[in-house]
């Protein structure tokens, strides 16, 4: 049972997840895990304040903040790391290792505070790259070999950092998500990212159009963003039951990139197009088992992907 309420820190707040969590704060639906308040922290504050009107709400704190050049980071009992960059977009592999020293910085200022718990989100690129139907266990093999230029040098130091918070943190103090695919409103649109092209598709363009040149063989999952919250606060709030404080978060139903376009195609009544590659080699299967964190913590019903699709407007 929570008896006493918290303060929630995300640092890189103003991204898909720090949107996702302010989102469902403001609608009450983190009621149940006692949030008093909420500090978002961004060099791209602006980035909240366009997408949310917050007036004269003191529950709310939206903290322009440079994490790379400041030595006093705000405090709360609930301390999420969401500031590093994501692999959508890097065309310069070495940002990896810029945001890699970030995480240490941060790491060593919480560190030393015995009442805080530390949640960092890491990636189910640590796992590298499946080309079998067999989904993603907090047991499987780590292996960034087989991945290819940027993407590698991001699993490779996303894997540093949980290394390295996992050495530095004693359990209970800290918890790693591995984070798989999501969607939901404040889906990034203007990345190299399925279902933020389809979603701007649907916007701008005539027709959804698929860049995979093998979209029939290329799987991942899709977690609504609600529900992406109530996984992270679980994992905040609740006892962690394992010994082991990595959790796969996502979902484990897969889904083609051209079934997940025929999906956003119905809805939007707009035709696929795509260019399909014949013999491509561009097989991938990207989808976690979540078996571990719906044994362990309080998960609520997970959203069916049409309906997720229905509620990913922009």
């Amino acid at each position: 049972m929570i008896t006493k309420n918290k303060t929630l820190v995300v640092l890189g707040g103003s991204g898909f997840i720090g949107k996702s969590i302010l989102s469902s704060f403001l609608k009450n639906q983190l009621s149940e895990f006692k949030i008093k308040k909420i500090i978002l922290v961004s060099r791209n504050i602006e980035e909240l304040k366009k997408s949310f009107e917050i007036k004269h709400d003191k529950r709310v704190i939206l903290k322009k903040m440079d994490l790379s050049n400041t030595q006093n980071l705000p405090m709360g009992e609930y301390i999420l790391h969401a500031a590093e960059q994501t692999i959508y977009g890097v065309k310069n592999k070495n940002i990896f290792l810029k945001y890699f020293n970030l995480t240490k910085k941060i790491c060593k200022f919480y560190e030393k505070f015995e009442n805080i718990k530390f949640l960092y989100l890491s990636s189910g690129a640590v796992y590298g790259r499946s080309v079998a139907k067999i989904k993603f266990s907090e047991n499987s093999k780590i292996n960034t070999n087989n991945l290819s230029k940027e993407k590698k040098e991001y699993a490779k130091n996303k894997n540093k950092s949980e290394k390295l918070l996992l050495k530095k943190f004693k359990l209970p103090n800290i918890i790693i998500a591995r984070l798989f695919t999501f969607i939901g409103k404040h889906i990034e649109i203007d990345k190299n990212y399925a279902a933020g092209n389809f979603v701007k598709d649907i916007s701008n363009s005539k027709f959804i159009k698929i860049k995979s040149t093998n979209p029939k063989k290329v799987y991942h999952s899709y977690l609504y963003s609600d529900n992406l919250v109530n996984c992270l606060l679980n994992l905040f709030v609740f006892k962690n039951k394992s010994n082991n404080c990595i959790y796969n978060v996502g979902s484990s139903d897969l889904i083609s990139i051209y079934g997940l376009a025929t999906k956003f195609s119905k809805i939007s009544n707009k035709k696929i197009q795509y260019k399909e590659i014949k013999n491509s080699r561009v097989v991938d299967y990207y989808v976690p088992s979540i078996d571990k964190i719906k044994k362990n913590y309080k998960i609520k019903k997970f959203r069916k992907l049409e309906s997720s699709i229905l509620r990913t407007d922009k």
